[in-house]
């Protein structure tokens, strides 16, 4: 029973530590979308100048960075996701992409705000869902 009990405790910390992780991985790409969208959208700024520049583009290699980490963060987690949450996550990057390679950066960053603003409450709360049965610790 005791061995039983600390291998539950071990896989609640394991399932701890990566939803964990892909949420603060959600928390950042968010992060990276609402800042792109604030700097192509603010009415008192042409964004043209943004999108040509250098700032733009190593604002964009850090968001697929993150983006590459958090999918990397997933696929290692994927023995002790649910899968439940792997569908919800597989479901938010299709609409995260769901755009044309060669669509204007202001439709990207709507696009990703949209699944952001559309998966992510879910995202969290499945991930809640499953650190809510805490095995009891054994002192």
């Amino acid at each position: 029973v005791e061995r039983h009990k600390y291998a539950q405790s071990r896989l609640w910390d394991a399932k701890k530590d990566a939803y964990t992780e892909i949420v603060a991985h959600l928390n950042g790409v968010h992060k990276d979308v609402q800042y792109t969208l604030d700097r192509l959208f603010d009415p008192d700024i042409d964004p043209q100048p943004y999108i040509e520049s250098k700032e733009f583009n190593d604002d964009a290699t850090e968001h697929w960075r993150r983006i590459s980490a958090l999918n990397a963060t997933l696929d290692n987690s994927s023995l002790i996701a649910s899968e439940e949450f792997k569908s919800a996550f597989e479901q938010w990057r299709v609409d995260f992409i769901a755009y044309d390679i060669d669509d204007d950066p202001r439709r990207v960053a709507t696009v990703q705000s949209d699944a952001m603003n559309k998966h992510k409450p879910a995202l969290i709360r499945l991930a809640k869902d499953e650190l809510v049965a805490a095995p009891k610790r054994i002192n």
